[in-house]
């Protein structure tokens, strides 16, 4: 019988070791030069971690103290790159006791301390993510993988679809107008066709593309004449259509949707026009419904409550709206979300916050980060069902070189 206890050598480099990169991490942080991150980089620099400790670590309870933490500090404004992970990694430490878990962790998060928060100058301060050729932006985060997740959200198989209907009685942006005529080509004073007298009927569409459940193309607003990944006007906006960034180039989409009801969160049927959703209330909505989440290629739809206007009240309908802010935007953008709608016309807030530009919520999403708008949702029924996730699918109109598109976008949950 003997009292020497058997030593466990892994466990014991692996702490080793962990202490050195412990001290090694915190001389780096006291050494570097790198600047105070801005808002955006830091909330998705937060986001990506907390995926690396939800995927690290193995009590998934864990996993989520850290992130209730995280979510606490008020810290991190200001500080840079290496001060944010040292801090957020003494919240790990501080929950997950095992150390071979804290290594693993420690590891990837020295992996991203490496990366500048920059690659270099940027071509533009519209300039794609995901190249200069790029022209489809965040839709480049719907992949194979990302739709085969949001197949399994489908539980019933209740399909909803989303758009109003399109007439010349629709609201619309001024000067926007629409019209439909019904010939019967060939056909005047009752004659038919061929010996089976074939009668057929034909339609022509005289308005502007822009006006009812549409989605807006990477084309449509720009800053100055700059557009999405440094398209000068000059360069591609011609009468006969766009040379670059037309709706032709829109993928098909099948990926994971998520309905935010605004109305609710502010317990009421219509929200006032002139509310501007910001971070604030999108996590407060997220947390309502219990939404932890909004995801790399996600879209996102904002129900208000705003169509009960429609046909009841128009001159209210058309002249505002409830929407997303600048702020609200930016988040947005930081989650790498791939579609922004809502259930009004304008999408963002108006009247406009203060300070804020002519839709510069428009300019943040479409130029800056290649999201894509879709107005006039019709979301009623979602929200009625409490279909707060699911599968949304889009086939735009190919129409090469459009700037926007009336869709039918339908959610299958």
């Amino acid at each position: 019988m003997t009292t020497t206890k058997e030593i466990n050598w892994t466990k014991l480099v692996k702490a080793f070791v962990l202490m050195c990169l412990v001290f090694s991490f915190s001389a780096m942080a006291q050494t570097t030069t790198d600047k105070p991150m801005e808002a955006e980089a830091l909330t998705a620099l937060v986001g990506e971690l907390k995926e690396v400790v939800s995927r690290t670590a193995p009590d998934k309870n864990e996993a989520k103290m850290v992130g209730e933490k995280w979510d606490k500090r008020k810290d991190l404004a200001g500080k840079t790159k290496s001060v944010v992970i040292e801090l957020l990694f003494g919240d790990v430490k501080s929950v997950i006791k095992d150390s071979g878990t804290q290594y693993q962790i420690y590891s990837i998060f020295s992996f991203y301390k490496t990366i500048p928060d920059e690659s270099g100058p940027m071509p533009c301060e519209t300039a794609s993510k995901f190249g200069a050729d790029d022209q489809i932006g965040n839709l480049n985060y719907v992949t194979p993988e990302k739709t085969l997740a949001a197949n399994k959200l489908i539980t019933k198989g209740k399909s909803y679809s989303l758009a109003i209907e399109t007439n010349k009685d629709t609201p619309a942006f001024p000067p926007r107008t629409f019209s439909l005529s019904v010939l019967q080509p060939n056909q005047t004073a009752g004659a038919t066709l061929g010996p089976t007298k074939t009668t057929y009927n034909d339609d022509i569409v005289m308005g502007w593309v822009g006006i009812g459940t549409g989605i807006d193309g990477l084309g449509h607003v720009g800053i100055d004449n700059l557009y999405f990944n440094c398209h000068k006007a000059a360069d591609f906006v011609a009468p006969d259509g766009l040379k670059k960034l037309g709706v032709e180039n829109i993928p098909a989409v099948a990926t994971r949707g998520v309905l935010l009801d605004m109305a609710g969160y502010f317990k009421t049927d219509i929200v006032k026009e002139g509310t501007a959703f910001n971070q604030a209330e999108i996590e407060g909505a997220m947390k309502r419904q219990s939404i932890k989440s909004l995801e790399k290629g996600d879209v996102v739809m904002f129900y208000t409550g705003w169509l009960k206007l429609l046909g009841k009240d128009n001159k209210r309908f058309a002249a505002g709206n409830p929407g997303i802010g600048v702020e609200g935007a930016k988040y947005l953008a930081s989650r790498g979300v791939a579609i922004v709608g809502a259930d009004n016309k304008n999408l963002e807030v108006v009247p406009f916050e203060k300070d804020a530009g002519v839709f510069e919520v428009h300019q943040i999403l479409l130029a800056k980060n290649g999201i894509y708008i879709i107005e006039n949702m019709n979301l009623e029924e979602m929200v009625k069902d409490k279909a707060w996730e699911s599968l949304f699918t889009l086939g735009s109109p190919r129409v090469t070189g459009g700037v926007q598109a009336i869709v039918n976008p339908v959610a299958i949950r």
